[in-house]
């Protein structure tokens, strides 16, 4: 049984499977996805007969669920300082959308307009939240903001994009789909860039495929693909002042 866990700079703390809140009781494991600066994490344990999940958030010894949309499972993906979590739920209607978790309640974000399906990626300490809307025409990244989804732009040559973090200036990195290859991009709140077109002194048979983090200092954390062997390896990139 898989249990999760937090290193708090001395010890390795379990976080066990019992939600002592009162919550819904979790059954064979539990997995850490997030933690923030104030020792609260998010996650992800199993319920029932272990054949869902449900997402959960842990602080001060005490795990608490934190139920679905309507569904029969959770899961967690990023918190922020103030214990706001955000992660997908599925819903009554079988379909899983992005939601926020704030005041003790899980609210459903939607999708961008005609498409089905939505996950949330990223929340900065001022609320704005990142994600992505699945459709026909595959996955689009969003960032909501007062109750609104709104649709980010693409790198040019991109048919699909993806978000994966936003950091405390309201910058978003992700991923970009395309036709030959795939990009990782920054946006900056007014437009958005191919980080290999932003890249200086680097090696050009390396290509930055995906931005997963980024800090509120700019350095981003990403995946990296020699061109050469083909291995892909994890890079960060430092701005250049």
């Amino acid at each position: 049984m898989l249990h999760a866990m937090l290193f708090n700079g001395t010890q390795t703390i379990d976080l066990g499977i019992v939600d002592t809140s009162g919550g819904i009781g979790c059954t064979l494991g539990s997995s850490a996805s997030a933690l923030n600066d104030k020792g609260q994490v998010a996650g992800a344990c199993t319920v029932g007969d272990g054949e869902h999940y449900v997402a959960f958030l842990w602080q001060s010894g005490v795990l608490k669920t934190l139920g679905t949309l309507g569904g029969a499972a959770s899961g967690a993906a990023a918190i922020n300082r103030k214990g706001h979590v955000v992660g997908d739920s599925e819903r009554s209607d079988s379909f899983t959308h992005a939601y926020v978790y704030r005041n003790g309640r899980m609210r459903d974000l939607g999708v961008l307009e005609g498409d089905l399906n939505s996950t949330a990626t990223g929340i900065n300490d001022a609320g704005l939240i990142v994600g992505n809307s699945f459709g026909a025409g595959g996955s689009h990244a969003f960032i909501h903001q007062d109750g609104v989804n709104t649709r980010l732009p693409m790198i040019s040559g991109a048919q699909s994009s993806s978000a994966s973090d936003i950091n405390n200036l309201g910058w978003v990195v992700g991923q970009a789909y395309g036709p030959k290859t795939n990009h990782g991009w920054v946006y900056d709140g007014n437009a958005v860039y191919d980080l290999n077109l932003l890249l200086t002194n680097a090696d050009p048979r390396y290509t930055v495929k995906a931005a997963r983090r980024i800090a509120d200092n700019g350095h981003i954390a990403a995946d990296v693909v020699d061109g050469q062997s083909g291995r892909t390896v994890g890079a960060t990139l430092v701005p250049v002042k």
